[in-house]
């Protein structure tokens, strides 16, 4: 159990604070459709109304942010072969726990 603990460096709710802060802020100024908060529920698509451009820059944004610049967000963003017709947040958040503990 030890060495579990000592591997995680990156807490599931932090890297979700972190997701949630980074989508808050690219929508802050422009979204005016989307009422409420970003929460791991949230659909980056349905919900927020991301066309392709702005989940490139999120993508770009986590890179940044974590200083990670090979996370392979095909495994999130493609389902056999093909781009996802939505993701969530939470499902964002459970790649990125996984590989930036990995």
């Amino acid at each position: 159990m030890k060495e579990l603990e000592e591997k995680v460096r990156y807490r599931r709710e932090q890297i979700e604070d972190d997701v949630i802060g980074i989508v808050t802020g690219m929508i802050r100024d422009w979204d005016e459709d989307f009422s409420g908060a970003v929460k791991g529920e949230t659909q980056l698509i349905a919900d927020l109304d991301f066309p392709s451009l702005d989940i490139a820059v999120l993508v770009a944004e986590i890179h940044r942010f974590y200083q990670q610049k090979h996370l392979p967000f095909e495994r999130v963003f493609l389902s056999n072969g093909l781009p996802a017709r939505d993701i969530q947040v939470a499902a964002l958040v459970d790649f990125l726990y996984e590989y930036l503990n990995d």
